[in-house]
């Protein structure tokens, strides 16, 4: 809904100015992560705790260690 809603171009917008500043930004917003599995019914904004692991271990370590090792 928010990729092709009222929204939409807000949203590309926004995306465009994190770029701009943030040149090295992955976008997740609309990965696997966000499978409705991937977080407690009783609390749709968090991740379960071994999603959270999977993401830091499978986006952000592999994109730190790219990007800012020695």
């Amino acid at each position: 809904m928010v990729q092709s809603g009222p929204a939409a171009e807000e949203l590309a917008a926004w995306k465009r100015q994190l770029g701009a500043i943030f040149s090295q930004v992955i976008d997740l917003s609309f990965s696997s992560y966000n499978a409705a599995t991937n977080f407690y019914r009783s609390d749709p904004l968090h991740f379960k705790t071994e999603v959270g692991v999977r993401l830091l271990n499978e986006e952000v370590l592999p994109f730190a260690q790219r990007h800012f090792s020695e």
